[in-house]
């Protein structure tokens, strides 16, 4: 885990993939609106990677999370950026604004149809 104190998330890192759960007040956090919500990234970039977002707690967003995301693709220049478990509001929201153009986002309910899936396609 990559230390993210004072900070409304929380970081993983492995081999390839960044790994970022949003708390759910993150919109609200002040934290969110200083240098070091984003700077983080430039710490544990290291080669080329991915980020995953979750957003399995977050039920709606505002321009604070929307300008804190455009901050992310911006400052750390990833292989990729992907959101998950976004609920249908945060997608319709994030779509609003464009979002998808920059981030590949996963919509909750299609995510769990997928694991569902893994399960019965998998055999005993």
């Amino acid at each position: 885990m990559f230390a993210t104190p004072n900070l409304p998330f929380t970081v993983n890192t492995s081999d390839d993939v960044i790994s970022v759960s949003i708390h759910p007040d993150a919109g609200q956090h002040p934290a969110l609106f200083t240098r070091s919500s984003v700077d983080w990234v430039k710490d544990v970039r290291g080669g080329p990677r991915r980020m995953e977002l979750d957003f399995s707690q977050i039920i709606s967003v505002n321009s604070a999370l929307v300008a804190w995301l455009f901050q992310l693709v911006q400052v750390g220049r990833l292989q990729g950026l992907k959101l998950n478990d976004a609920n249908a509001e945060v997608v319709k929201q994030l779509k609003q604004f464009h979002l998808e153009h920059f981030i590949s986002i996963v919509e909750e309910q299609r995510r769990r149809s997928d694991r569902l899936a893994a399960l019965v396609r998998k055999p005993s």
